[in-house]
């Protein structure tokens, strides 16, 4: 059964493996022998039979750089897609444009450049000189995400929100979502003072 690896083909790695790295070395062999060793095979000899090729490819101190002096060149022809200076995107939306917001269904409202955008209920809340704060949320008491009507919105907290969606205390009259609200606050007021007579006695 022949070997993986003639005499011919030993020697010839015993005297070409010094400073040369495994791809080239493969390349040379290939091509001198007519074989089809990979890098791989070549690497997998070298390493069994402990023939380091001495090749360092770390950057030396003083050692010139290839692109030196090359900064800023660039294949010929690709400048003809570089955005120009000034240049508006044609996707660009304008601060005021709006969206909805397809996971949600939410509308968004673009308030200022860099692709910010925000809620439109946070902007129409802020709009009437209010401000939602920390652990709120913005509810629409018909449950339309677009009527916008600041008659429309109310500040919720989410523990409250959270208890509204459990017990389906949201509904499409603003009434009954009012008199919900109530409901889930009397609900989470209680949850709390549960909640401490426990810790208490613990």
């Amino acid at each position: 059964m022949s070997r993986l690896y003639p005499p011919k083909i030993e020697q010839f790695i015993a005297n070409n493996y010094i400073e040369v790295e495994s791809k080239e070395l493969a390349v040379k062999i290939n091509i001198t022998f007519g074989t089809n060793y990979t890098v791989a095979q070549i690497k997998s000899y070298k390493s069994n039979h402990n023939l380091p090729s001495g090749f360092d490819s770390r950057f030396r101190v003083g050692r010139i750089p290839a692109n030196k002096g090359k900064k800023g060149e660039y294949p010929k022809g690709c400048e003809k897609g570089w955005f120009k200076k000034g240049q508006v995107p044609i996707n660009h939306r304008p601060v005021g444009s709006e969206r909805i917001e397809s996971k949600d269904g939410y509308t968004l409202v673009k308030t200022a450049e860099h692709k910010k955008w925000e809620l439109k209920q946070h902007v129409v809340w802020r709009e009437h000189g209010r401000s939602v704060k920390k652990g709120y949320k913005i509810m629409f008491l018909d449950g339309d995400k677009t009527n916008f009507n600041i008659n429309n919105l109310t500040l919720i907290s989410n523990e409250e929100m959270l208890i509204m969606n459990r017990h389906n205390l949201r509904y499409q009259k603003q009434e009954l979502t009012v008199a919900g609200m109530l409901i889930a606050k009397v609900i989470n007021k209680r949850n709390k003072q549960l909640k401490k007579i426990k810790q208490n006695t613990t």
